[in-house]
């Protein structure tokens, strides 16, 4: 499934960027009283903020303050789980943190949280741990899309290939 959702995933996040495309670019899919920003341990420094999607090189694709989000093919997503961790989670920092990010763009039922070895927990969306890729310095960067062939950057784009 390289650079692909599922197709449940896929199906939600392409109608959920549709509709906030047609509503509001920045439409905030959950009510204010019950957002809270993100905490973030990670190698990058990184500022509190939600998912969003954004038009990149490769396609749209799920942000974090406009930096893209990567998943692992060594972790899995039923039932979720974090492989990532010392010297990978360096550059690959996982998306931490506890509450109800901002969302803009992406189905708040998709997103949830895993434990990871080191008690923290672990943004995931459908199911899949999210990180970032520490050679991404810019937003929009998609350098670690396909790293190892098993580093995918989570597009809401309809696969070429019609998966």
């Amino acid at each position: 499934m390289p650079r692909r959702l599922t197709n449940v995933l896929r199906a939600a996040a392409a109608v959920a960027v549709l509709g906030a495309a047609a509503a509001c670019s920045s439409m905030n899919l959950v009510p204010a009283s019950q957002a809270r920003p993100l905490g973030y341990t990670a190698a990058v420094p990184l500022s509190p903020g939600g998912l969003a999607t954004q038009v990149t090189p490769i396609g749209t694709v799920i942000t974090s303050d406009g930096f893209t989000v990567y998943r692992f093919d060594g972790d899995s997503r039923e039932p979720s789980r974090s492989t990532c961790a010392g010297e990978c989670a360096r550059q690959w920092p996982p998306l931490v943190g506890d509450g109800v990010p901002e969302l803009r763009g992406v189905p708040p039922e998709l997103v949830g949280t895993v434990g990871r070895p080191d008690g923290t927990q672990q943004l995931t969306l459908g199911g899949w741990p999210l990180y970032r890729h520490a050679a991404d310095t810019a937003p929009s960067d998609v350098k670690g899309d396909g790293v190892g062939g098993k580093w995918h950057a989570i597009t809401t784009d309809k696969p070429k290939d019609g998966r």
